[in-house]
């Protein structure tokens, strides 16, 4: 079940952040955190400087992301539980508390 809370939390994220204009945040998002294993590690600048972002902005742009998909992995766990002790149990399981 956790997998198919990831999959649902990245498809809304990356929904949203298109929807708001920010799909460059995503394809950040998306190039540094959801490479593969075996692909290279660019850094903040190599990943900024095709957009014309620099090393800050790109670190913002991910904190964002990253942010915006923990709320919304923590909003689809919320709607799988019953009661508030559930849901505190199994954030801390996926260690989001």
């Amino acid at each position: 079940w956790v997998q198919s809370v990831v999959e649902a939390a990245l498809e809304a994220v990356r929904k949203e952040l298109e929807a708001s204009g920010r799909a460059s945040s995503w394809k950040l998002f998306e190039s540094y955190d959801l490479r593969p294993p075996d692909a290279s590690k660019a850094t903040y600048t190599e990943l900024g400087a095709p957009h014309g972002l620099s090393e800050a902005d790109v670190r913002n742009a991910l904190a964002y992301v990253r942010e915006r998909l923990r709320e919304s992995v923590i909003a689809h766990v919320r709607q799988l539980v019953t009661d508030p002790e559930q849901l505190v149990e199994e954030l801390g399981a996926l260690k989001l508390l």
